[in-house]
């Protein structure tokens, strides 16, 4: 394999990016998957797997919220069984407390607060739609991911679509890899317009 890593690998490591696997890449925590990249600075990164459904509601895990009738998503391989969300709306809204929100961009946010659920949970149902609970997340060490990428494990996609958070996810992985080569493939045209 060409050691020159092509652009595609070289998009800004920052929170709020898609992860998508490389079809080489064989770890079973990664295979295929696309994480959303929630915090990466100098202690490391953390994401959450976004197209792994599981087959619980939230209902099934937290009996007490027996209205919560949200699908359960693998986030990742590490803290396994703790619940996390990922809030779509932008902070100065009520979709979730402030004090329950870690900011990834100005449309999405996560966290782990149980009050925030129990609010969730006294809802109406359309603000249930912006929400996308998880349990688990992915972690990486200081430097780690960014090595990753060097060694062509991940496709970096900085520009995306927050809906395909909150659709259906069946082909996430495939419509994350294409739209990284389309933008690829509109650098290359601009670079060397006799292609055009």
């Amino acid at each position: 394999m060409p050691t020159a890593a092509p652009s595609v690998y070289w998009e800004p490591l920052r929170k709020g990016v898609l992860l998508a696997a490389h079809p080489d890449l064989i770890d079973p925590h990664f295979s295929r998957s696309v994480v959303l990249l929630c915090e990466h600075d100098a202690e490391g990164s953390v994401g959450f797997i976004v197209n792994r459904p599981t087959d619980f509601l939230i209902s099934d895990v937290l009996p007490d919220f027996p209205r919560l009738k949200l699908r359960l998503y693998q986030g990742g391989p590490v803290n396994a069984e703790q619940l996390f969300y990922v809030v779509r709306g932008r902070p100065t809204t009520d979709v979730a407390p402030l004090e329950a929100r870690l900011t990834i961009s100005n449309q999405l946010s996560w966290g782990a607060n149980r009050t925030f659920i129990e609010q969730l949970h006294e809802k109406e149902s359309n603000r249930q739609k912006n929400i996308r609970f998880l349990l688990g997340y992915a972690g990486w060490s200081p430097g780690q991911l960014h090595q990753e990428c060097l060694e062509r494990n991940w496709y970096v996609l900085e520009h995306w679509e927050t809906e395909w958070l909150f659709a259906a996810v069946d082909g996430l992985w495939e419509k994350s890899v294409e739209a990284v080569f389309q933008r690829e493939s509109k650098l290359i045209r601009a670079a060397r317009p006799e292609l055009n």
